[in-house]
């Protein structure tokens, strides 16, 4: 059996380590630059800053994988599955990752510049950080052909053409292609696609706001519904082929505070409220830890346990649990527990509670909520100069309570039959209710519904029918996710000004007709 203690900050290159049998094996730091892990079997493992450069990772599992700052360039990862997968500022330059499985990944600053994605599977995956509001992702002059990116959120993401030197007054241009690629409801707000290749490219309904086609190709690409486009310097652009706009419902984020959208014609725009959160990857747990609803969230946990507390402790018993399961892990859960000590605002029989509730369940989930969460304290930041990485003193006691949210997440996407209270746990975080609308408004024909059954109707016949959208939509959430705690508030502030703002009717769109029709008249004026 390889253990902890033989790989752990080992240099591996080129070892053959084939098959899932890897249950016991440490990667942090580790490097394995050149090694054979096909087929490997690492769900949900740790895999911070491990050095996998031009690695054999075919068909491996790695979904829910902690690949932070990791470096995989030139790794071969053909078909492999990371749905789910954490690899913030991860580095896939030159990787192979054809037909790869990155569905709900968070590659938030990750560096995919040529690599090669073709056929990969990158629905809903996260490229932009909510808290930092800015560019963080590099496909410039990656293979994205026939690559699934429906729904993802690519705001700011760099996929502009390279200019290289070759010789004297030379130059090559190295493009992005995205030949083919499925960017449906795709969100591109101020994405650079200067010089990218989007022939026969799909990006019906995707929000092109601010973004960037000077140069880019637009051969063929199918353009119905986008959101403010503006294709000036684009190649091949066939406006007629733009059709009629598409209903994209609005992006409401915490505290829930609707800003009526601004419809024109065409298209039709729902402008999303700017997110007022400060800013900075430091800021990002306290954001999240606000919107938590603690007090559900502990009436769960101690219905599921029986608590038993000590005045004055906090993780003791977490360490206690490490020093017979994961002995490795026991001198940093110590460093954390003093550190959380120090802290005026926690509160000790909620630390202690949760981590009875954590203790009660299997092996696996106490074992990657222990690695989670000490990862999360004290490898909070990338540090390219030796600077501290540790997350500050209240960011370390609030991810006591969210590090759950990341192994209830992955325990219930790997688990069919996901146990009841992990769901109704993660009820309490806030849930992506833009996106549940979302797929729910758009897999369900009710554009049709609304334009048919609400629009010019009656006072009376509109509140019945949001009335019974509202039930529609709660019916589906609780489906989804479970029963929320907020639900009720979501649909109140929101549902009825979204159809009413959206469903007007005040401006009539136009037709194709309409629009041929005005651009021969200003030909003949010509």
């Amino acid at each position: 059996m390889i253990t902890t203690e033989i790989l752990h900050d080992l240099f591996a290159r080129d070892v053959h380590l084939e098959g899932p049998h890897l249950e016991d094996v440490d990667f942090v730091r580790a490097e394995f630059n050149g090694a054979h892990l096909e087929g490997v079997h690492l769900n949900g493992r740790n895999l911070t800053r491990t050095y996998l450069q031009d690695a054999h990772l075919e068909g491996a599992q790695l979904n829910g994988a902690r690949l932070a700052m990791a470096h995989l360039e030139g790794a071969h990862l053909r078909e492999a599955h990371l749905q789910h997968a954490f690899a913030r500022e991860a580095h896939f330059q030159r990787a192979h990752l054809e037909g790869a499985y990155l569905q709900h990944a968070h590659l938030e600053y990750t560096h995919f510049n040529g690599a090669k994605l073709m056929g990969a599977h990158l629905e809903y995956a996260h490229f932009y950080d909510l808290f930092d509001l800015r560019t963080n992702v590099d496909f410039r002059h990656a293979n994205l052909t026939d690559a699934h990116l429906e729904h993802a959120d690519l705001r700011g993401a760099r996929f502009e053409r390279i200019l290289e030197r070759t010789g004297r007054n030379r130059r090559i241009v190295k493009r992005t292609k995205l030949i083919r690629a499925h960017l449906n409801n795709a969100d591109l707000r101020g994405a650079d696609l200067r010089g990218a290749n989007l022939t026969d490219a799909d990006l019906r309904g995707a929000d092109l706001t601010d973004a960037k086609f000077s140069g880019a190709i637009l051969t063929g690409a199918i353009l119905t519904g986008v959101i403010n486009a503006n294709f000036n310097g684009a190649k091949d652009v066939n406006y007629n082929n733009i059709g009629p706009p598409v209903i994209t419902p609005p992006v409401i984020t915490p505290p829930f505070i609707f800003t009526p959208p601004v419809v024109v014609a065409p298209p039709v725009v729902v402008a999303p409220p700017v997110v007022v959160a400060p800013g900075g990857i430091a800021h990002q747990v306290h954001n999240e830890f606000k919107v938590l609803n603690i007090v559900k969230f502990m009436e769960i946990i101690r219905a599921n346990i029986t608590p038993v507390r000590t005045e004055g402790k906090l993780l003791e018993k977490l360490i206690t649990y490490s020093k017979t399961n994961l002995p490795e892990q026991t001198p940093a859960l110590k460093r954390i527990n003093d550190t959380i000590k120090s802290y005026s605002g926690k509160n000790s029989n909620d630390v202690q509670d949760v981590i009875t509730f954590v203790l009660s369940q299997p092996a696996l989930f106490k074992k990657r909520y222990t690695e989670w969460f000490k990862d999360e304290c004290l490898n909070a930041y990338n540090s390219n100069n030796n600077q501290n990485t540790e997350s500050c003193v209240k960011g370390q006691y609030e991810r006591v309570f969210m590090s759950l949210k990341g192994v209830l997440g992955l325990t219930c996407n790997e688990t069919p039959d996901c146990p009841p209270v992990y769901k109704e746990l993660l009820a309490c975080f806030t849930p992506d209710y833009n996106k549940l609308f979302g797929d729910w408004f758009a897999t369900t024909d009710q554009l049709l519904d609304a334009e048919t059954n609400y629009q010019d109707k009656s006072v009376e016949e509109k509140e019945a029918f949001i009335n019974s959208k509202k039930a529609m939509f709660k019916t589906y959430v609780v489906g989804q996710i479970g029963q929320r705690h907020d639900i009720n508030e979501y649909l109140d502030k929101n549902f009825s000004q979204f159809y009413a703002h959206t469903f007007s009717g005040g401006r009539k769109r136009k037709t194709k007709k309409c629009k041929m029709n005005k651009r021969k008249t200003k030909k003949r004026k010509g």
